[in-house]
Parts: C-alpha cells; structure tokens; sequence
C-alpha cells in the first residue's frame, strides 16, 4: 500500500474547487469550510508522518515488488476441470524458522530454507527483517545469511484457499506482523474471482497506533475502486472511484463518479 504525500493533497485540491462541487459529510455549521479542511488535513499529515514513521509501514513499503499471489494465478494448459483444490491453515500450521542453506543449480526451493520446530494452531514463520526487505534474496545463499537473526514472525491466524485454474479462486488471510520483538500491526486480505462475481479484492493493515489504510476493489458491469487512511472509526482520507460498462461499451468503461473525502469535507466529481 502506497501512502499520499502532503503535496499531493494540496495540489489536488487546489485544481479541485474550479470545477468540481463541494459538499459537507456533517454539519460545519460550528465553523468555516475552510477551518474544517484546515483541521482535517492537519489530522491526516499527523497520521501520514506517524505512519510513515512507523515499524509497520517500513514493512508494508519494501521497495521490490511482490510476487505473483492469488490475484495474479495464470491460466491452466491442461484439460478443463471444474474440481476445486483447497489449502486451509491446518494444513500448513505449525511453526517455522529460517536455516540458511546452500543449494546446488536447478535444486532450489523455498522450503529448503524452512525447517519445522513445533506444533501449533497457527502458522508462524519466523525469518530476517533482511529477507523480507529484500525478498528477492530470500532464495539466494550467501554465507553471511548465517548471522542473520529471525527477528521478523508472521503468525498466520486465519487462511483459507480455494482454488481452480480455469475458474477463478477465494483467498482470504489474516496476521500478525511482529519485528524485533515489537508489534507493527495486522494484515486482512480477502480476494476472490470467478467468471460469475467477477473479481473482488479487500485488504487493510491496522497499525499499532490504530490507524488503518484500507483497499478495496471489484470488477463487474460497475467497477469500484476505494483507497482510505482511517484512525479508529473515523475516516481522515478516502478516494472512492464509480464506473460503469454497458453493452455499447465492451469491456470498456466510464467513470460515473469520484469523490475525495479528507475529515469532514467531501468533493464529488460527478
């Protein structure tokens, strides 16, 4: 999850009020639009400099892109099967510690590098914050991955998934991410996609200080896109996306709304 920068906020407002129109979320009655807006996005650079400052946005921000998960499963080249296979926590619990080991060419596996040190009902992987970091030299060895420290566990209390090659997927996790022995938040992912409900992805991560970024998407005849930086209940930031497809339009298709919400004060573009 990416976070906005002030600058962004400022430069978007300002090219905002000339054509869009601007309407109050709650009463402003008590004080001017612009106080509102002044304190509401004093509230949200608050939460951006704690959260960007914060254990758990040095992990969630790691400058190397990810790797292909149940958003991204290609499709299958063989033969059409409607059978759904399913991986559920039980049958990956356990707890698992990272051993730096050496592999020969076209031997190496993520699992070489994973040993089993105990029952449990959760999955709980425990690995450098170096490795996670910079994930992509998860599978490379080099002597020196000896010294690392398993200072990075990700307790896995939820997951569920279910999945066919040529129709689609449900996905869902939940964990805990603990660093150096402090904790920098929970991690929420619901994705699923099927030729009927389209694709649909939900994920947040609730940061220690209780401020949450959220991120949800689905596709279908109305697509709707929501990114939100909330504090608790309260929302400080939300951009919500609305198009629409019809059947003049293929696969195509047009915004209907948008709207910027920052504490009290919402502007829609309609």
């Amino acid at each position: 999850m990416s976070m906005k920068t002030k600058g962004f906020y400022f430069a978007l407002l300002l090219g905002s009020f000339t054509m869009w129109s601007c309407t109050n979320k709650d009463d402003l009655s008590q004080g001017s639009l612009k106080t509102s807006m002044n304190n509401s996005v004093q509230e949200l650079t608050t939460a951006m400099n704690v959260i960007s400052a914060s254990d758990g946005y040095q992990v969630m921000a790691s400058s190397e892109s990810g790797t292909d998960g149940p958003g991204m499963v290609k499709s299958s080249v063989v033969a059409f099967d409607s059978t759904y296979n399913s991986i559920l926590l039980a049958d990956i619990a356990g707890v698992y510690e990272y051993k730096a080991t050496p592999y020969k060419r076209w031997q190496n596996s993520l699992m070489r590098y994973f040993v089993k040190t105990d029952e449990s009902a959760h999955m709980i992987v425990s690995l450098p914050e170096e490795k996670v970091m910079h994930h992509k030299s998860l599978l490379r060895y080099s002597p020196e991955d000896t010294l690392l420290t398993n200072d990075y566990v990700f307790d896995l209390s939820e997951y569920q998934y279910n999945f066919n090659h040529n129709m689609g997927w449900d996905y869902q996790i939940a964990a805990n991410i603990n660093v150096k022995s402090v904790n920098v938040g929970d991690l929420r992912i619901q994705s699923s996609a099927s030729r009927a409900n389209h694709y649909n992805y939900a994920s947040e991560f609730l940061f220690a200080n209780n401020y949450k970024a959220i991120c949800n998407y689905t596709t279908g005849d109305t697509a709707v896109s929501t990114y939100a930086i909330n504090d608790g209940a309260k929302t400080l930031y939300e951009e919500k996306y609305t198009a629409i497809r019809t059947s003049s339009m293929g696969n195509r298709h047009k915004e209907k709304e948008y709207s910027l919400t920052i504490g009290d004060v919402q502007i829609v573009r309609t």
